[in-house]
């Protein structure tokens, strides 16, 4: 399986892919990961390797699974959920809050900020940092749920809240396509087997919500601009 894994890899980063996202990382093993990483770092140093560091429920059969506590020692990077947790809140549970929405957890925040790396890693370099991804909720539907009667330009004001937050902390910032200008899916969960009236992105929001689109553009310049980020 690790053969398999890694020459199909290879494959896709000899045709140009210069990253790789893994889904539930930590049941993949340790050695398979780092053997993996030895093999595409040299077709491209840069290429971006990172994933989910859990199992998706239950423990790993992996002897040393790829997760937080094992990073340590590779440019393998991991999503910190505590820093999603901390700003918008559980994605378990859509009436629960976070600083965003009340100013709770600024001690979580504080820490995910601050890159939370030397829990678990070896630099800001493996935090992949982030309010949303694929799963669960996009910010604008959370916010919307959890701070019932906040009306649309009260939860972009929060939005860009959390995008200052997540621009100028330690790690890598990640953003999910189109929530740059606050998209939604309508309330779904999980629309992993919604239409495309739910899963499309609605560019049309681009301009009803530029104030947010270019609100993270500058927060993109200014972090590319100063060495500090």
């Amino acid at each position: 399986m690790r053969d398999l894994v890694i020459e199909g890899l290879d494959r896709y980063a000899d045709l140009g892919v210069d990253g790789f996202r893994f889904d539930l990382m930590a049941l993949l093993d340790l050695d398979s990961m780092k053997e993996l990483e030895r093999e595409l770092r040299a077709i491209r140093p840069d290429i971006a390797l990172y994933g989910e560091p859990w199992t998706g429920g239950g423990p790993s059969t992996a002897r040393i699974p790829t997760n937080k506590q094992t990073i340590g020692g590779t440019r393998i990077g991991a999503f910190n959920d505590a820093m999603r947790n901390a700003l918008v809140g559980s994605p378990f549970d859509k009436t629960h809050g976070a600083f965003l929405q009340a100013g709770k957890d600024r001690a979580g925040l504080m820490r995910a900020i601050e890159g939370q790396w030397r829990d678990w890693g070896d630099g800001p370099h493996q935090v992949i940092q982030y309010m949303s991804c694929h799963d669960n909720y996009v910010v604008y539907d959370k916010i919307k749920e959890s701070k019932p009667g906040a009306t649309h330009a009260e939860i972009i004001e929060m939005m860009k809240l959390g995008y200052l937050a997540l621009f100028t902390a330690q790690g890598v910032p990640f953003i999910h396509g189109g929530e740059e200008f606050a998209r939604t899916k309508q309330g779904h969960e999980n629309s992993y087997n919604a239409p495309d009236d739910i899963n499309q992105v609605d560019w049309s929001l681009k301009q009803q919500n530029r104030v947010l689109f270019d609100y993270v553009r500058d927060l993109i310049a200014l972090r590319k601009a100063h060495p500090v980020f």
